[in-house]
């Protein structure tokens, strides 16, 4: 998995996280549900200065933002956790912090949200260890 962090030019999305099939399992701070689970089909090719496209349910489109950096993350589980209705599988991200690739769906803390299974959510690790 790594992280695509986009050049700011007061867009709403930001960042992707895409898995090593191209699958889009986070993005963000917004356009989430609309992203998540869709495919970017030039994954292997992505390169800093360079465009993602990504097949989406309204067809293939080229985000119109540069690429600023690449990252590659831990792909390794560290820990299944669990608190609460939050379980998933914890992708070690630093000493602090989990990146927690989930389960099943959670309802978030709002009515109106949903964390669905397959997404990643990010947990300080002292939430889970109380």
């Amino acid at each position: 998995m790594f992280k695509v962090d986009f050049e700011d030019q007061q867009q709403d999305l930001l960042y992707l996280y895409i898995d090593t099939d191209g699958t889009i399992r986070h993005c963000g701070p917004f356009h989430h549900k609309l992203y998540t689970g869709d495919t970017c089909t030039n994954y292997k090719e992505l390169k800093v200065g360079g465009k993602v496209e990504i097949s989406h349910n309204k067809g293939h489109l080229q985000l119109k933002y540069p690429i600023e950096s690449l990252t590659p993350l831990i792909t390794t589980v560290y820990d299944h956790v669990r608190r609460g209705e939050i379980r998933g599988y914890a992708i070690h991200q630093n000493d602090e912090e989990y990146g927690i690739l989930l389960e099943k769906d959670v309802p978030g803390r709002k009515a109106s949200d949903l964390w669905r299974a397959g997404e990643i959510i990010f947990a300080k690790k002292s939430f889970f260890k109380s």
